[in-house]
């Protein structure tokens, strides 16, 4: 026991002079911090260098990208406009027709009949209007009897043109060329007024449509040129042709629809595609990413140098970048901007501006003065 009351007190001792030794001999760096401290009050602040470089527009074409999907232009279902059961349908799912061929007809019944009789009638009151007229040359007709065979004469013709009207309907034409997408019945079948029996697609042109948002969307105009990008890589050639006047009302973007050839058949309805649309013309700078930076606030911008040497933030719009640099708007022109040392100086802070090498600069800023 008297050993380890010993040790322990051996111990005790070894760490009270480590304590010692450490207050004995630590150094003052109170010099050292007052080295590294800037005077960043009002009446001595220090005057950072900053290299600079003048801001030249360059004009710039954008393209607005958004996701879309391939649209037939026309699709219709061909109704029927009387009614009875269906007796011929010559075509089938998938065929290609032109405009004017029989998608399916209906059964004539009693049609043929009815208009076999409008034809008697009409034949009928075609003698008893012209024996009305040559009595009334003779004067043996009164112009009240010859009026009254005129009116039936007119309601015969009426008469035949509905029955011709209503045996025409009993064939379903497509009203223009396409594809039979679907075909709802078959042979035997009892169609009401206005119950279809196919649907019918238009085949080209077609259209690519995507929702554009409300701040692209005033770059865009109809009859502009345009292009989309199919899924399987394929680029199609087009022009705007709608833009709709109404947002969605749920996501705030606007209908565009860019019309395509489709000559070959090979887009289809509901393909994703990608819309490219050429936006107007703007003045624009063309510059690296690495001048950006980031305000209290997290707005993107970048910083320059005023008249007085006084560092500014100014906000950008990024309007489209590629690998080399990005296109904004935002500083005026001839604005000095800050490309080297923009992460040390902060807003309001004078700065001592030194012009950068032209050859150092990226397209849109310039080194002269």
């Amino acid at each position: 026991m008297n050993k380890s009351y010993i040790t322990a007190a051996a111990i005790f001792i070894l760490v009270i002079l480590w304590i010692a030794s450490g207050m004995l001999f630590s150094e003052d760096t109170s010099e050292d911090k007052a080295f590294t401290t800037v005077d960043t009050s009002a009446s001595g602040q220090e005057e950072i260098a900053v290299t600079v470089a003048h801001l030249s527009p360059r004009p710039y074409r954008r393209e607005v990208s958004v996701r879309g999907y391939t649209a037939a232009l026309r699709q219709v279902e061909i109704a029927s406009q009387t009614k009875g059961r269906v007796s011929e349908l010559p075509i089938e799912e998938g065929m290609r027709v032109k405009a004017g061929d029989m998608i399916c007809r209906l059964s004539v019944d009693d049609r043929e009949a009815n208009y076999q009789e409008a034809l008697a009638l009409k034949t009928q009151r075609e003698l008893e209007y012209k024996a009305s007229q040559e009595l009334a040359a003779k004067g043996y007709r009164s112009e009240t009897k010859s009026l009254e065979a005129k009116a039936l004469l007119d309601a015969a013709i009426a008469q035949v043109k509905k029955m011709e009207i209503e045996l025409e309907h009993t064939y379903l034409r497509a009203p223009f060329d396409g594809i039979v997408n679907e075909r709802y019945v078959e042979k035997g079948a009892y169609l009401k007024e206005g119950e279809s029996c196919a649907l019918l697609m238009e085949e080209t042109p077609f259209l690519i449509v995507g929702d554009v948002s409300e701040k692209d969307v005033v770059l865009l105009h109809v009859g502009q040129k345009g292009a989309a990008r199919l899924s399987d890589g394929r680029r199609a050639e087009g022009e705007i042709r709608y833009i709709s006047s109404i947002a969605n009302a749920d996501t705030r973007t606007f209908r565009v629809e860019l019309k395509v050839d489709n000559a070959d058949r090979s887009l289809r309805d509901g393909m994703t595609a990608e819309l490219l649309l050429p936006a107007d013309q703007i003045q624009a700078y063309y510059l690296s990413p690495a001048y950006f930076v980031l305000n209290s606030k997290g707005v993107v911008g970048v910083r320059v140098v005023d008249d007085r040497n006084i560092v500014r933030f100014v906000p950008i719009d990024i309007h489209g970048s590629d690998s080399t640099g990005v296109w904004v708007t935002g500083p005026e022109e001839n604005s000095r901007l800050i490309i080297t040392g923009q992460d040390f100086v902060k807003e309001g802070q004078k700065a001592k501006p030194v012009l950068a090498d032209q050859k150092a600069q990226v397209p849109g800023a310039t080194g002269n003065e």
